[in-house]
């Protein structure tokens, strides 16, 4: 996305060209009534292109949900996935945390990466509280989640938020990694307690019961989390299998708050 703004002046304009991908922020955007909306076809640039490019995404995206997309140049917010713009809007807390109940856990969930330097590492607090009606609901706290760390600098990064949001334990996913994750983060704090997870289901799958609270109102945000949002928002669309490590160390961490509680589960590594 790029964007120009007009010299200083009683009616200043921006001007954003991007790519039509649905981002939350250029959702809401087109639905304003000060927008002026263009967009253009992929073909309308075919002068431009090597010989059989466009055929060819015609070929990938022709008669699916992303040929407005990626043919037309349309945003779309794309079907079959689990978190809208909509439910985003919702979570966001309008009131302060304090004194809306006393927090009964907070956890840090990790979703470790391959590589150092190749996908996020997803670092995720959140804490789970009563509301004034009985039902509990978890509250997104902090997102660090970061690209190109070693694994002492992610579990420096976990540990150190952990302390700062009073994290009763850390959940871990050992899928990537193994015991090498518990032993990196014993090795920066070993008091810390620590909860071993692992995944047996995609992404996809793990993140429908936290869409379901989302819908519920049972999530709320306590800030604004744009990447950790776009991130939600990919899962279940056709391009949601990627390396979404923001979004799914949330869902470890309301899993562990909601679902799958202390107290209410067997083994210490369950699988999902």
């Amino acid at each position: 996305m790029e964007g120009r703004s007009a010299p200083i002046s009683t009616a200043p304009k921006l001007l954003i060209t991007t790519t039509p991908k649905p981002a939350r922020a250029l959702v809401r955007l087109k639905d304003e009534a000060s927008c002026a909306l263009t967009h253009a076809a992929t073909t309308d640039n075919a002068a431009h292109l090597s010989p059989g490019f466009v055929e060819g995404l015609r070929e990938l995206y022709g008669g699916t949900r992303r040929e407005a997309q990626e043919l037309e140049g349309r945003i779309v917010e794309l079907d079959g996935v689990l978190f809208t713009t909509e439910m985003m809007l919702k979570a966001r807390s309008p009131e302060p945390l304090e004194g809306q109940g006393k927090w009964e856990r907070i956890v840090v969930a990790i979703d470790p990466p391959a590589t150092a330097t190749g996908d996020a590492c997803g670092i995720v607090a959140a804490g789970s509280r009563r509301r004034a009606d009985g039902v509990r609901e978890a509250v997104i706290l902090a997102d660090r989640s970061s690209h190109g760390l070693s694994p002492e600098e992610w579990a420096r990064r976990a540990v150190a938020l952990a302390h700062e949001v009073k994290a009763t334990c850390i959940v871990a996913e050992v899928n990537q990694g193994g015991d090498m994750v518990a032993s990196v983060l014993k090795a920066v704090d070993r008091p810390l307690p620590l909860r071993m997870v692992r995944a047996s289901k995609g992404k996809v799958l793990r993140a429908e019961p936290v869409a379901a609270l989302y819908e519920q109102g049972r999530v709320k945000h306590a800030g604004m989390f744009d990447a950790l949002e776009e991130e939600l928002m990919m899962l279940g669309a056709e391009l949601g299998e990627g390396s979404l490590d923001r979004a799914d160390a949330l869902v470890w961490a309301v899993t562990d708050l909601l679902i799958d509680r202390p107290g209410e589960r067997g083994p210490r590594i369950r699988v999902l």
